[in-house]
Order: C-alpha cells, then structure tokens, then sequence
C-alpha cells in the first residue's frame, strides 16, 4: 500500500476494499490491473481470448471478438468487493509492484481481521451475502468447448491467471451491486494484530 495509509488502516479508520469489476481497470498498471478479473473467456480449441468492447450483454454473459475471426463467449463473475494480501512476503512482490506502493502491512491475525473487515463490509457497503475467504487459483481461464462442465468451478474471484502468480494472494470476497466502486470501511481492530514492516521492498 502507499505509506500515507499505513496508519488509517492499522486503527481502522480506513480500509481501502476494492471491486472485481474496479480491477479491470487499465489505470491501475499492468501489475494490478487484470482486464479479465472474474472473467473466463470461451474459445475454440487453441484459440487465444484477448478481450475488447463486448457486442453482446446478456446477464453476464458477454460475447466478444479478439485477435480470431471467431468471437469468444465471456463469462463474468457477479461483482464482489476484494481485500486482497500476500500470504508471504517476497522479494518477487516488491519487485513486480508500482513504486507508489512504499508500505507493507503484517497482520498476525489475519483471521479476526477478516471476519471484523467482512462485518464492516455487510453493514457499511452495499454486501448482498455473506462471502469466503480463500486463496488465489493460478491457472488458465481460457477454455474450449469440451471444458463447459467446468466454467461454474472456475468462474470465482478466487481464479487469476499465472502471471500474477508471484503475488500469493489470500483473498476475502463478498458479493455485491455490480454498480459498487471501492470504499473505504471504518473497521474494528480489537485483538487484531498489525504494524508496518520497515524496508519490506529489501526482504
């Protein structure tokens, strides 16, 4: 995170949660954003998804055309505010990161935090159910006609592709309007554990 933020998030007072549908987001750099967050695409064999404007729309499902002359059936995920966090830190983070993320939070109960950041969410945002927590999937999400059984098991917040690999994200997803942006949630910290750790990016 940026360092000016440190000391808001370990009170509480301000914790930054994004959204599935906020990710996709090109601003954010190529070590951010992922234009196919909570996305799958459906091509045929062989054939690369590279997304742009999609023609079709129809309760998420989208059909768009990419670099093939066949168009590929897009399956998007129901938006979801994420808090995302490393399970470890590693020098391969650092490294992949914008340099405007200076700070580096550990929670040692990550645990209480969650389930206190997952109350602050269902009573100050727009969360419609009750979400999971988990980690990240790194793996492919293009698939061909034969992998139809298997688009439900895939179509998950919990599912990246295997350049953001380094990361190791450990995830806490809760479902929301699709409308929903990132906002910031005011968070009870008791008993939970967490400070900055100092020259993180030398680790």
């Amino acid at each position: 995170m940026e360092a000016r933020y440190v000391a808001d998030f370990i009170s509480g007072n301000a914790v930054m949660v994004g959204t599935l549908v906020d990710f996709n987001k090109a601003e954010h750099g190529k070590n951010k954003a992922d234009d196919y967050e909570g996305r799958i695409g459906l091509g045929g064999p062989g054939t690369a998804v590279i997304g742009s404007e999609p023609v079709i729309g129809i309760r998420g499902l989208t059909i768009e055309f990419g670099n093939s002359t066949r168009p590929a059936i897009i399956f998007q995920c129901p938006n979801h505010y994420v808090f995302c966090a490393s399970r470890e830190l590693l020098p391969e983070i650092a490294a992949d990161l914008d340099p405007k993320y200076d700070a580096c939070v550990e929670i040692s109960t990550p645990e209480i935090f969650m389930e206190a950041l997952h109350k602050a969410i269902m009573s100050q945002g727009s969360g419609r159910t009750m979400g999971s927590t988990g980690n990240v999937e790194y793996a492919n999400r293009n698939f061909g006609p034969n992998d139809i059984h298997e688009l439900d098991r895939h179509l998950s917040p919990f599912r990246k592709p295997e350049r953001f690999r380094t990361q190791q994200e450990f995830r806490l997803a809760v479902p929301c309007d699709q409308t929903a942006s990132p906002q910031l949630f005011k968070v009870d910290m008791a008993g939970v554990i967490a400070k900055e750790v100092h020259e993180w990016r030398e680790c």
